[in-house]
């Protein structure tokens, strides 16, 4: 068990469909992607203002996030693979 500092408040939090992955909203425009285990943060994406849903697709692969007035998806891999470099 392990705590994780947030940026700020939270509005969702959801697992990822094998439970490998957290994904975090924040009302200051986060999405933090985490690993289960370590609670390690793994990739984020940030600018759309007050995040507030998160959703995984069903393979995992792609998650949504919906805003104030906008919906973006995003490719896993490319979020995490991007805050690698």
């Amino acid at each position: 068990i392990y705590a994780v500092e947030a940026p700020d408040w939270l509005h969702s939090v959801i697992a990822s469909p094998d439970g490998k992955l957290l994904a975090a909203t924040t009302e200051r425009g986060d999405c933090l992607l985490l690993e289960t285990d370590t609670g390690k943060i793994l990739g984020s994406v940030f600018g759309l203002p007050r995040m507030y849903k998160v959703s995984f697709s069903p393979d995992g692969e792609r998650f949504a996030v919906s805003a104030s007035e906008a919906v973006q998806v995003f490719s896993v891999d490319r979020v995490i693979n991007r805050c690698r470099t």
